[in-house]
Parts: C-alpha cells; structure tokens; sequence
C-alpha cells in the first residue's frame, strides 16, 4: 500500500510534530483519549482533548487529534492491521518533502502511531462515523422556506386568491459529485403528513434505544447527544 499511499500536506506538520513528542506527553495524550466516550466525533473532538493535555501546546495536540481522526477512514478501508497501515503512513512521511520525518524520527513516529491508533473509544467511534457516512448520499443540512404566491382571476389582473407555499431545500454530499442541493415544494398537507412520519420515525427509534439497552449493547451517538 505504501506506494500508492499519500499524505496531504495539511497533515504532515502535525505527523511531524506527533514524532517529536515526549513519551509522557504521548501516554498523557492515551489517556486524554481513552476518556472519551464512543460516538460520531464532530469537529470540537480535537479541542475537547487538548483541555486534557497539559504537557503540549493546545494547537499542536487539536492538530494531532485531527489527522489522528482522518486516518481513521483511510485505515479501515485498506483492510490492513494497524501495524501495516502505520508502516505505510512512516514510510510516506520519511520521504523528502515540505514535512518529512527523519530516520532517526521514524521509529518515534511509528510508535506513537500505533499506541494512539489503537485507543478502543476512539478506533470505534471512527468505524461508526465511517459506517454511517456509507451511503451514495448524506444529509448536510436542511431548511423550509415559506411564502405567499398570489392567484390572479382568470381575466384580468386582479388577484383572486393566494396559496401558502413550502419549499423544502435538502443539502446533502453525494460521494460522486460532492455537495449538492434538492428543493421540492410542499403545501400544508404534505407538511403534516412529513411531521407525522419524522414523529413516527423517532418512536420507532426511542423504541430501538430500549431494545438496545436491554441487550446491554451501547448506542454510539454524536457528542450533541450525549
């Protein structure tokens, strides 16, 4: 894999740095965490973490933890064990560039890949997000606009009546083309019906959470959630 595999820019530094770190900042930086609990990690995971490193710069560990978490995907879709993936991440990072690592960092950079890799909260809630974001589209944002469109009598230019109209604007991210956006229109029936089935669609899933709980099986949500 290693041939093939590419670091952008944007996360050398922070790899870099990663190599550079003292080994009790690195067990500081395992425990700050192994604290978190399992979920979908939204952007403030990084700042969360770094309140809980106090041996490093804030911004370096925010730094860390965010190429920590976008490794993630690119790991658990080569199939490889952690110790092959993290061999081809040192090997693309000790090739010359802007931000490589030295022969002599290399080693620190491996195991501090793998020890920090491997932290249980973390590698799962990084499989569920991945998990998650697998379909042909993901939902990115939504919002309804409303407004008054006049009907003018048949003859002439008065106006003889007025709809209330809905526009449903969906945003979402299509792996093939990227982000996107739909809009349907929508009157007051096609509202209450919409609200019936979201209302229907959040008992089945209250009634999934019991299932779950009863099954002592944990339920991995976003931090919001929590």
């Amino acid at each position: 894999m290693s041939r093939y595999f590419r670091i952008p820019e944007s996360r050398r530094s922070a790899l870099l740095s990663l190599s550079e770190l003292s080994d009790a900042c690195v067990k500081e930086l395992f425990g700050a965490l192994a604290k978190v609990a399992p979920g979908l990690y939204g952007p403030q995971l990084p700042s969360q973490v770094a309140t809980d490193v106090a041996s490093a710069k804030p911004e370096v560990i925010e730094s860390i933890v965010d190429t920590l978490l976008s490794l993630y995907p690119a790991m658990i879709s080569s199939n490889e064990p952690v110790d092959e993936f993290v061999d081809s991440v040192v090997d693309a990072m000790s090739k010359p560039g802007k931000a490589h690592v030295d022969a002599s960092k290399a080693s620190d950079l491996r195991t501090n890949l793998r020890k920090l890799l491997a932290v249980p909260s973390i590698s799962l809630g990084a499989k569920a997000t991945s998990v998650l974001f697998e379909n042909e589209r993901s939902l990115v944002n939504a919002r309804i606009l409303t407004d008054i469109r006049p009907v003018f009598e048949l003859e002439g230019v008065d106006v003889g009546g007025a709809l209330v109209i809905h526009t449903l604007k969906l945003e979402y991210f299509s792996d093939s083309d990227g982000a996107k956006e739909f809009f349907v229109s929508l009157d007051s029936d096609d509202i209450d019906a919409l609200i019936l089935k979201l209302e229907r669609a959040k008992q089945k899933a209250d009634r999934l959470k019991n299932v779950l709980s009863a099954a002592s099986i944990r339920l991995l949500e976003s931090e919001e959630k929590k």
